[in-house]
């Protein structure tokens, strides 16, 4: 991507606020790929949602990306809270993993280590 963004540097006056832009709608076309689950409604509220997705119907019109993505989009966002629902692909078997938290150190450390043996 900076590559790209390099080379029209040198025909093209592109400030570093439109890079940025630039930037950010590329980031979010793959997950306009990722249907299942919440991630759908992750990407609703992105900022740059709107550009995202029409960048990711161009796309789709060039077949640089299945044209059902677009289609899909397309629909989910026509589509009501239940109907959005229902549009959800299924999760992938290893997409449900649950993070597992760290057990924290305790405060101190070494200095709590220091008093009489038990």
């Amino acid at each position: 991507m900076d590559e790209v963004l390099d080379v029209q540097a040198e025909k093209l006056a592109i400030t570093r606020r439109i890079a940025g832009d630039i930037k950010d709608i590329w980031a979010l076309q793959p997950r306009f790929e990722q249907r299942s689950g919440k991630r759908p409604y992750g990407v609703l509220e992105q900022p740059r949602f709107k550009a995202g997705y029409d960048f990711l119907l161009l796309r789709a019109e060039s077949g640089e990306v299945d044209s059902e993505i677009g289609e899909w989009w397309s629909e989910f966002l026509d589509a009501g809270d239940d109907a959005r629902a229902a549009m959800l692909l299924p999760q992938q078997p290893g997409e449900a993993k649950k993070r597992r938290r760290r057990k924290r150190k305790p405060a101190g450390g070494a200095a709590q280590d220091s008093g009489s043996p038990e």
